[in-house]
């Protein structure tokens, strides 16, 4: 029998009335007519760990180590507030919203999650984990500059603040529309 791969990542939701908000702020800064790549409002979320593709063993490991590694993991408060980009704002490729709040929760989960997932031999992202919601991917510098001053003008925003009881373990399925997540698991923070 043959082993499915799945392609995974693990991460928190963000709640439909905080979707509204930035999905506005995506319909601004989309006015720039940038050459981007825009994540649709149902697929908002910060990203914990991104597996790449899973096999159902290692899916299993995955389940099993994520829930032994958030059993401790309190709940905690988000602000989602600032827009940044990836690598740099100088040089963009990814426009993401950051978080005042939650900060050192979310990279303390994240540490938890990695240090878990090594020990079934799972390689570490090999770089400091900067929470972040993606916004857009830019495919071309197409009105690039435009994009940015947009950006610059809504940088300090503050969308609001949500706490954070679980996290997902989604399937990602790439479609010619862009990926389709569903939820494989969830996982209750105490």
């Amino acid at each position: 029998m043959m082993d499915t791969k799945t392609r995974a990542f693990i991460a928190i939701e963000v709640p439909s009335e905080l979707s509204k908000p930035i999905a506005e702020l995506q319909s601004l800064l989309k006015k720039s007519d940038a050459g981007a790549n825009w994540v649709p409002a149902e697929n908002f979320h910060y990203n914990l760990k991104f597996f790449g593709y899973l096999s159902d063993s290692e899916m299993k490991k995955v389940i099993f180590e994520t829930r032994a590694a958030v059993s401790a993991a309190k709940s905690f408060e988000i602000e989602i507030q600032d827009i940044g980009a990836f690598p740099s704002m100088a040089s963009p490729r990814v426009i993401w919203l950051g978080m005042k709040k939650g900060t050192a929760e979310i990279k303390s989960l994240a540490g938890s999650l990695e240090k878990a997932y090594s020990r079934i031999g799972i390689p570490s992202e090999g770089r400091e984990f900067q929470a972040h919601l993606t916004l857009c991917r830019l495919k071309s510098n197409e009105h690039k500059n435009e994009l940015m001053e947009k950006v610059k003008q809504k940088q300090h925003i503050n969308i609001g603040s949500f706490k954070v009881t679980e996290l997902v373990l989604f399937k990602s399925t790439l479609m010619s529309g862009g990926p389709v997540y569903e939820p494989i698991e969830k996982f209750k923070l105490g």
